[in-house]
């Protein structure tokens, strides 16, 4: 599997770990605006009251999804150029390994 070789393993811990942090991110953002935990507002997805503080907060955290996701298509292209680069009996010793 792709997984299984070098490519594959630098792809999916750097990028998964880039993912997963842009999650926790977008988690925050969501729990200013709608709460976190079981409460009956965050299971219906209603909006809580918020104030300057928490708005110009989750605003930082957008910036931070935004520079994570630029950061993510960078190396996804980083990949693909690489990849590009390889000749054709490379690409299937990376798919067969």
């Amino acid at each position: 599997m792709v997984q299984d070789t070098e490519c594959g393993k630098w792809f999916y811990n750097e990028m998964d770990e880039m993912l997963e942090t842009m999650f926790d991110i977008f988690a925050k953002i969501y729990a200013i605006y709608y709460g976190s935990g079981n409460g009956v507002k965050s299971l219906l997805g209603l909006k809580k009251t918020v104030n300057k503080y928490e708005i110009e907060l989750a605003s930082r955290c957008y910036d931070d999804i935004v520079n994570i996701s630029d950061k993510f298509k960078n190396r996804f292209g980083v990949l693909e150029r690489q990849l590009y680069a390889l000749s054709d009996e490379k690409h299937e010793l990376i798919m067969i390994s």
